[in-house]
């Protein structure tokens, strides 16, 4: 992966890209590719990707036992992507027993070798907020697998955001005297704040127990156009920002707050130095080498 995206930092890539698909005119369609066109909706905001944990679907769809092909008598390439469905009228079977073990959950007549309705779903969380809160790659670290815990949901359940608050306060007209403009938009600019930040539970139940609670007053991430101070020190022409936080539920953050109470506290005579106040300059202070941490010692 670091390969390919350095090809593409470098430019060495093929750019074929033309913009977003465009949806047909589905009332010019004929019935056959009115069916087909039905067929794709569903999946054209699927996610796709590793299949874990799983935001539509999750890791039975890996398993080749699951599809039309690997049943086939003899490759047939219109079955590559298609279920293998149980026949009209039959049952999905839901009882395994008092325990679904390895071998039953893999075998001939396990659960994930032929699809029906609730098939494919009965695999994600019930309800579905508790994995949302639970994919989130900065709530838990091992240091046996070196980085956090992975996740994959991107855009629609982000690790850290760039609040609404801190993006205001970083495209404001920085006119005190004693900041430094640029400093000051990076400082906020670069503020990142947990997504989860009032949903965290002193244990893991109690975490996914708030997300079923309070999911509905998380914020959103939308694109913004950036305005020309944060340009300038180097943003790109459009971030992306949480909007719609319920913040009569928020609270448990209050880094914003705290920002700005602490600003209220600088003195605003700048002190005078060492030679105005007729004493010596200190020597440099001697910084020493910071310690890099390798794999294992964290």
């Amino acid at each position: 992966m670091f390969a390919h995206l350095d090809r593409w930092a470098a430019g060495t890539f093929v750019s074929d890209w033309h913009g977003p698909p465009s949806l047909p005119d589905f009332a010019a369609l004929s019935a056959d590719a009115q069916v087909s066109q039905l067929m794709r909706a569903g999946l054209t905001e699927c996610l796709g990707g590793p299949f874990h944990p799983g935001i539509e679907l999750t890791w039975p769809m890996r398993r080749p036992e699951l599809w039309a092909l690997h049943h086939a008598a003899q490759r047939d390439d219109r079955l590559l992507y298609r279920l293998n469905l149980l026949p009209e009228g039959e049952a999905v079977r839901q009882d395994f027993g008092s325990q679904l073990t390895r071998d039953t959950c893999l075998g001939p007549a396990g659960p994930i070798t032929a699809a029906g309705p609730g098939a494919l779903t009965r695999w994600l969380g019930l309800p579905w907020q508790t994995d949302e809160a639970s994919c989130n790659s900065s709530a838990d670290y091992s240091p046996s697998t070196y980085l956090s815990f992975p996740s994959f949901w991107g855009a629609r359940v982000p690790d850290q955001v760039l609040s609404s608050a801190a993006f205001e306060r970083a495209s404001a007209n920085i006119t005190d005297p004693f900041d430094d403009p640029k400093l000051q938009r990076l400082k906020h600019a670069l503020l990142r704040e947990d997504w989860l930040r009032d949903v965290r539970g002193r244990t893991y139940y109690e975490r996914i127990d708030k997300m079923v609670q309070l999911w509905a007053t998380l914020g959103m991430v939308e694109p913004r156009q950036t305005p020309q101070a944060l340009r300038d020190v180097g943003f790109p022409e459009t971030v992306h920002v949480e909007t719609g936080r319920d913040c009569a539920n928020a609270g448990t953050d209050e880094k914003i707050a705290l920002i700005a109470r602490i600003e209220s506290l600088r003195e605003r005579t700048p002190e005078p130095t060492p030679s105005q106040a007729g004493l010596e300059a200190p020597p440099e202070p001697i910084t020493p080498p910071r310690h890099q941490f390798r794999q294992g010692e964290v």
